[in-house]
């Protein structure tokens, strides 16, 4: 059987074989909530737009620190001011709305994996909310297709993920595998 010309229907058709090949994977114990909702385009587009906004921010948050002596003084002190601003507004975000209870979940570039009770169906639009950091109180909101679901646990697929927003999201991802590969040698 020829794979589907069109290509959100190819991943939905053959990617769900072995969840393994995808690649860079993260197994974490995140905050996050997932619905069934099926959005219209500029709806979507506009969840991916705020995505990009918050893992650019999230990103730079946890960006290493410059060495002492690389930034110079004037854009240290407003990189600082600009961080205060950041909390403030995350703690104030946070006190109008509490993040679900974390829950084991594996992110990988093209989707996630998670344990559900909830009755789910291959094809299922949901958004899936992840509060990626305890400094920002946002969710990042992404739009996927459940692509498969059984022994209690969900496999989906982003659903047209923009490439900037492909780049970012695997960025944070690398960053946080390399975390676990030093928490791991740290162990041993």
């Amino acid at each position: 059987m020829a794979p589907p010309v069109w290509r959100e229907t190819a991943r939905t058709c053959f990617r769900t074989r072995n969840m393994a090949e995808t690649g860079l994977q993260v197994r974490l114990t995140l905050p996050f909530d997932c619905e069934r909702r099926s959005l219209p385009h500029y709806a979507q587009e506009a969840l991916w737009a705020e995505g990009l906004m918050i893992l650019r921010v999230i990103n730079q948050m946890e960006a290493q620190a410059p060495r002492e002596g690389e930034v110079e003084a004037p854009v240290a002190r407003l990189e600082a001011k600009l961080d205060l601003v950041l909390h403030l507004l995350a703690l104030s975000l946070q006190a109008a709305h509490v993040p679900p209870p974390a829950a084991e979940i594996t992110l990988w570039a093209e989707g996630c994996t998670l344990a559900t009770e909830s009755a789910w169906q291959p094809g299922d639009a949901i958004v899936l909310s992840l509060y990626l950091s305890p400094a920002l109180a946002l969710p990042l909101k992404l739009a996927a297709t459940v692509i498969a679901q059984g022994n209690g646990e969900l496999h989906a697929h982003w659903r047209a993920m923009p490439e900037a927003v492909q780049e970012t999201w695997e960025q944070w991802l690398f960053r946080q595998h390399r975390r676990m590969v030093q928490g791991q040698r740290g162990q041993k």
